[in-house]
């Protein structure tokens, strides 16, 4: 038998350890809304303080639960949320709300769609790993959202499993110091169904300044009639980056099955590339290169264009000729 609180877990013999990383969240969570309710009854700043002879002292209690920052817990409880299967998938937002409500107070963001403002820029390069049928009956599960559930750059626009949203820091540790680029935000907002800022939203959009490159063509669609799509016989000439873009939506599962759940065909359809950033050292990897978000026009307005996906290119140095052998070399 097992005792947990969010300090300590103990069995029955008496041996106290460390609590479970699930119970590290509890803790967390406990915390801020304790947190949340001392500044909702907090009392007037005194004279001093209004004077800013002696300012009201800020203690960063997260860290005394070895949390450097505390968008890193939200993005570790929304990769623990998207292993949920929900029965009603226009509730991804709505069963979210209670924990985005106690976070605001803490982070002192703007809520958009499952993301906050001041982190947007780490947490816009996401990707959903496919469902598969239980049965096993087909390469993914063919199940897309009934209705809008997020602007296509939310991870809550699509249904899908988890994704690594629990190593968004890396990149925000990177784009503060290994950055050569990054596009500019203009503008990102989001519609609520109802008057809650955390609730259900029917509408939103983003608009950014940077770098956008054509895409002639993307590859077949995936279906249960298509499973595996081959090459078209006539595919038009693609530069080397199209080439990298065309490969990673037939061949990735995670790419080809946002690309099923993401598009929506229309007459006279483009396709682009958005570069996000231009790393100087990637995140990982430390190698230079640029993430992009993979882009269709929507045919509703000029110039608008909805995620279809993403894909990041980096440049790996050549290997020493006199360290290495020919097979190195070999593609």
């Amino acid at each position: 038998m097992m005792w947990e609180c969010p300090e300590h877990q103990a069995d029955e013999g008496g041996r106290i350890t460390q609590p479970t990383q699930e119970y590290r969240s509890k803790g967390f969570i406990q915390k801020m809304l304790q947190v949340g309710r001392q500044e909702v009854s907090k009392s007037e700043p005194t004279l001093l303080e209004r004077l800013h002879i002696r300012a009201p002292k800020t203690e960063e209690w997260w860290k005394s639960l070895a949390i450097e920052s505390p968008y890193d817990k939200w993005w570790e409880i929304v990769e623990q949320y998207m292993t949920r299967s929900l029965t009603k998938d226009f509730d991804v937002l709505p069963a979210l709300s209670g924990l985005a409500r106690a976070f605001e107070p803490v982070l002192k963001d703007e809520y958009l769609a499952g993301h906050w403002k001041k982190d947007f820029m780490p947490s816009l390069m996401w990707s959903r790993n496919p469902r598969y049928p239980a049965d096993e009956s087909s390469r993914f599960d063919a199940a897309i959202p009934s209705e809008y559930l997020a602007p296509s750059w939310s991870w809550a626009s699509i249904l899908g499993n988890l994704s690594a949203m629990s190593t968004t820091w890396k990149t925000r540790d990177s784009l503060a110091s290994s950055v050569l680029k990054v596009a500019e935000i203009i503008d990102v907002h989001t519609v609520t169904k109802g008057d809650d800022p955390f609730g259900q939203v029917i509408g939103g959009g983003l608009k950014m300044r940077g770098r956008f490159f054509p895409i002639k063509t993307m590859p077949p669609v995936w279906s249960l009639d298509n499973q595996f799509p081959e090459e078209p016989s006539d595919l038009p000439k693609l530069t080397p980056f199209e080439k990298i873009v065309y490969n990673s939506s037939r061949t990735v599962d995670v790419a080809i099955y946002e690309w099923y759940q993401s598009h929506k065909p229309h007459s006279g359809q483009s396709y682009g590339a958005f570069e996000i950033v231009r790393w100087k050292g990637a995140p990982g990897s430390g190698l230079p290169g640029s993430d992009f978000l993979m882009v269709e026009s929507t045919g509703e307005k000029e110039d608008e264009y909805r995620r279809i996906g993403n894909v990041s290119v980096r440049k790996n140095p050549l290997p020493n000729q006199d360290e290495v052998g020919p097979d190195s070399f070999a593609f």
